[in-house]
């Protein structure tokens, strides 16, 4: 709905995010729940959280990583394996897999907020490229992306 208005006022989503930092609702969504996220790398989640989320021990190794060099160390144990409803990966738990892929700097974020901005600044990047689907690409687009692409959209 607020795409729809921003739109009646000649504003495209680029525009509403490079220029007054509005991002569209699924994005904000995403970065919303990536925050959640990260209270949980930092320890300030609420420990109901802990049944579903948690740190994977440094011992086991993300699926899809070849190299030790493109993990950082505070990965979040993924329970989607393919094997999960849709609607589990539309959920809190597939983003798990955008925020273990993240580069090391961004989740060393010392606060919710400096980690967002950092997240934030990434999306402003792929609108700069007009990468497409920019907004939904936390969910969507960073399994379809190399993860050298992804970690250099937060430069």
């Amino acid at each position: 709905m607020m795409s729809k208005k921003i739109e009646q006022l000649g504003i495209s989503a680029e525009t509403a995010l490079l220029e007054y930092n509005l991002a569209p609702l699924c994005s904000r969504r995403d970065i919303a729940m990536l925050g959640l996220l990260h209270k949980v790398v930092l320890g300030q989640a609420a420990p109901q959280f802990s049944e579903y989320v948690f740190l994977e021990p440094l011992r086991n190794v993300p699926r899809g990583w070849r190299a030790a060099s493109q993990r950082h160390n505070k990965q979040l144990h993924d329970p989607i394996d393919g094997t999960r409803s849709r609607a589990s990966q539309r959920s809190l738990l597939g983003l798990i897999y955008s925020c273990n892929l993240l580069p090391q700097y961004v989740v060393n974020s010392r606060s919710v907020s400096a980690f967002q901005g950092k997240l934030q600044n990434g999306f402003k990047h792929l609108a700069k490229s007009e990468f497409p689907c920019w907004e939904t690409f936390f969910r969507d687009g960073v399994r379809n992306s190399s993860s050298t692409f992804y970690q250099q959209i937060f430069k």
